[in-house]
């Protein structure tokens, strides 16, 4: 799957597209984005997330972007 011709409008929209595709439903149910101290729930794979953060950059030239879903 090339995840670069997945079409979104803004960066946010791709995220969520990037998420759906690389993480399951239970992933997703079981586990945050990025673990922290205030959640139970361990993280999603370092790997996978880093993947998306570089996705967006090269799509929409954002860099260190702060991603909140």
């Amino acid at each position: 799957m090339n995840l670069m011709s997945i079409s979104a409008i803004n960066p946010v929209k791709y995220a969520l597209s990037l998420m759906d595709a690389l993480f399951s439903d239970e992933e997703m149910g079981a586990k945050c984005f990025s673990g922290t101290s205030r959640s139970n729930k361990e993280a999603l794979p370092k790997e996978k997330v880093k993947l998306i953060e570089g996705l967006l950059n090269k799509k929409f030239c954002i860099k260190h972007a702060m991603i909140i879903l």
